[in-house]
């Protein structure tokens, strides 16, 4: 999945797995600082919700309290 959505200048980057603890407490906080918006869960051809890093960050900070999240949209 990650290769389909790869577009213009990525065209040569190849995904691979990371922790998601590597992926939020290493990498979204050099995405919050680029101000990097990101693009979640899309499906067949249809557009996922694009996010940037510092609302993905406070989604995955309200998680643990919650135990659950819910994303509009």
């Amino acid at each position: 999945m990650a290769m389909t959505c790869a577009l213009d200048e990525r065209q040569d980057y190849a995904p691979g797995a990371v922790s998601l603890e590597h992926f939020v407490y290493k990498l979204l906080p050099v995405m919050m600082q680029q101000n990097i918006h990101i693009e979640i869960l899309p499906i067949a051809g249809k557009p996922g919700k694009r996010l940037n890093a510092n609302e993905l960050t406070s989604i995955f900070e309200g998680m643990p309290e919650s135990g659950e999240y819910y994303m509009e949209g």
